[in-house]
Order: C-alpha cells, then sequence, then structure tokens
C-alpha cells in the first residue's frame, strides 16, 4: 500500500498552546486589536495579575487557586478558543475579536480596585465593558470586542452571548473553568 504525502497547509495546522499573556497577545493578526488589547491589560487592576481564578474554589481546577490563578485561567481561556476558532475558520467569524474577547474577559473579575475583592463580582462583565469602552481609541471591531466581554457569562450573566463570536468565548470560560484540567479528585 502506497502512502499519499500531502504538505500541511498553515492554516490548518493548529499552533501549540500558549503559555503566557504576552504570546496570547502576539497572536492577535490585526495590529489595531493587538494594541487595544495590550492596553486594556496594561490598565487592568494590580489584582489580575496575582489573583486565583475563583473566590469559593468551586468552579475553577485547583492549579489556578493561588497567586496567579486568573491569569493561568486567562491564558486557558484563549487556548481553547483558539481551538474553537481553527474548528469553525469560515463560518463567519472574527478570530481577532475572539482572541481579544478572551484576554479580557475577566480583567474586573474582582471589581475596579487594585485590591481584589473577597469574592467574584458578579458584575464584572459589565464594569469590563465600560472601562473597554471608555478607552480612547476606535476601530470597527471595538463593540464587538466589547460584546464578548459583556456576555461572556452566558446564563450567569446579565446578557446572554447573541453573535457566534460571544458563544466561543463563553464557551471557551466554561470549558477552561470546568474541563482544563481535570479538578482534583476526578
Amino acid at each position: 500500500m502506497s502512502k499519499i504525502k500531502t504538505k500541511p497547509n498553515k492554516k490548518t495546522v493548529p499552533k501549540l498552546p500558549s503559555r503566557t499573556i504576552e504570546e496570547c497577545i502576539s497572536r492577535i493578526d490585526d495590529a489595531t486589536i493587538r494594541k487595544f488589547t495590550a492596553s486594556a491589560l496594561k490598565e487592568a487592576p494590580k489584582y489580575f495579575w496575582t489573583a486565583s481564578s475563583s473566590s469559593s474554589g468551586k468552579h475553577h481546577p485547583i492549579d489556578e487557586h493561588g497567586d496567579g490563578g486568573l491569569v493561568l485561567h486567562t491564558v486557558r481561556v484563549f487556548n481553547v478558543a483558539e481551538a474553537l476558532i481553527h474548528s469553525m475558520t469560515g463560518h463567519g467569524i472574527s478570530p481577532d475579536v475572539i482572541r481579544s474577547g478572551a484576554l479580557l474577559h475577566d480583567i474586573y473579575r474582582y471589581g475596579i480596585c487594585n485590591v481584589a475583592e473577597a469574592t467574584t463580582n458578579k458584575t464584572h462583565p459589565e464594569l469590563a465593558a465600560t472601562a473597554l469602552t471608555t478607552m480612547e481609541v476606535d476601530f470597527s471591531e471595538k463593540k464587538k470586542i466589547i460584546f464578548c466581554v459583556a456576555r461572556h457569562m452566558g446564563k450567569w450573566g446579565q446578557v446572554l452571548p447573541n453573535s457566534m463570536d460571544e458563544l466561543i468565548v463563553h464557551f471557551s470560560d466554561t470549558i477552561a473553568a470546568k474541563y482544563y484540567p481535570m479538578k482534583e479528585g476526578k
């Protein structure tokens, strides 16, 4: 039996998962969206870089509990989003909008102060959307990114996702929180 040799198409081969926020940002192709995302992350509260991903310990993997857990969760959300983007290419999605939304979805998870509140702020999607809206840069995809952030909580939030981009950010967050990696004891 002869083997068929094929050359992998760069667009069909998924990249290895990102390990850092900086690496995630570098994967945003559109320079304007990349700069907007990086600027928003620079403005994130100080706790974003040090806080746990879960105040209760119930909804995130054990390795995200503790110092740097929120950043680890954010990178994982980005990586799940990348996998979904790869599988849905050609279906009318906006990959860089999704990438940016994934990176910015929890930047105000514990409120707007530089010190994390004791529990997750239930209005953190709206807080982030407001902060992103006030950034002094305008471009055509800005509103789409803000909607991805504002609607990332799905049925647990104030507003349900309304587009494929928003759904992908929501699914990525849910998958990363619940299944990436397995929780202790499972």
